[in-house]
């Protein structure tokens, strides 16, 4: 079985369907999303339906929760429709939202996925933080407390700060403070992220044990796929510096067919 990782979709329908075709899907195949299958591109509805597809197809695939799937959640329940597809979806498109996890890991692969990053601080301060948000009913999404709060902060966090180890959303960082992935050493698995665009349309690694595979198709660059392969881990000692020639996975990716969204300097 492999197992393909991919990046932040964001209405990119049609790339995600050349994607999945470009990568010759078999049935075994488990495919792992890392968040914001929706808003900012063309159809946010055709992509949850392709998504929906693709679970039966390979129904052992994960959809982890993207900030963005996350704030369409809350606020159709509060009634305000900030996306234009939200008023589309049905009852089974918000099941499919709603069953989202916040985090998925594979003890095989020694594989983390997270939708934006994790402050390895915040982990080491709250070593049982994982065990209570791997919930079935999916109570992170209003878990009470300090622990439910701050893990939500991985769906928004680019930086930590420096001195305290908060994790931070964009704009709310200092200078001087380091992108989160510059400082994970693989305490909690070799971690696969999106959120955060490399508008070079390239994957970004860390410090040996992070990559990001959000290429900013929807900004015009790509739509990536990690793939990595049965019997195999992405994971390289801390402190080495990572190349794909050589490492037990290949990455596949499509070119975005136009620019659908301008990116911003402000958390998005």
């Amino acid at each position: 079985m492999r197992t393909i990782f991919i990046g932040d979709v964001h209405g990119c329908n049609r790339e995600l369907a050349e994607l999945y075709n470009k990568l010759n899907p078999r049935d075994a195949d488990r495919f792992v999303f890392v968040g914001d299958l929706v808003d900012k591109g063309p159809d946010s509805l055709a992509v949850l339906r392709q998504a929906r597809t693709i679970l039966e197809v390979h129904p052992d695939s994960v959809f982890v929760s993207g900030n963005h799937e996350e704030k369409a959640s809350r606020f159709f329940k509060l009634g305000k429709h900030v996306e234009p597809w939200v008023t589309e979806a049905t009852e089974e498109d918000w099941a499919f939202i709603d069953a989202m996890p916040l985090t998925w890991y594979d003890e095989d692969l020694g594989i983390r996925v997270v939708h934006a990053g994790i402050s390895p601080r915040f982990l080491t301060a709250h070593p049982d933080a994982f065990k209570k948000i791997k919930d079935r009913k999916n109570n992170w999404r209003k878990g009470g407390g300090k622990v439910m709060k701050r893990a939500r902060y991985m769906l928004r966090m680019r930086y930590v700060d420096q001195e305290t180890g908060k994790m931070l959303a964009l704009g709310a960082n200092k200078p001087g403070d380091p992108f989160w992935a510059d400082t994970y050493e693989g305490q909690h698995g070799f971690v696969v992220y999106g959120h955060s665009p490399w508008l070079d349309g390239r994957p970004r690694f860390g410090a040996g044990s992070a990559i990001g595979i959000d290429t900013a198709c929807v900004f015009g660059g790509k739509l990536t796929a990690l793939v990595v392969e049965p019997g195999s881990t992405p994971c390289v000692r801390p402190g080495e510096q990572p190349t794909v020639d050589g490492l037990p996975y290949r990455l596949v990716s499509v070119d975005a067919l136009q620019k659908y969204s301008e990116p911003y300097d402000e958390e998005n």
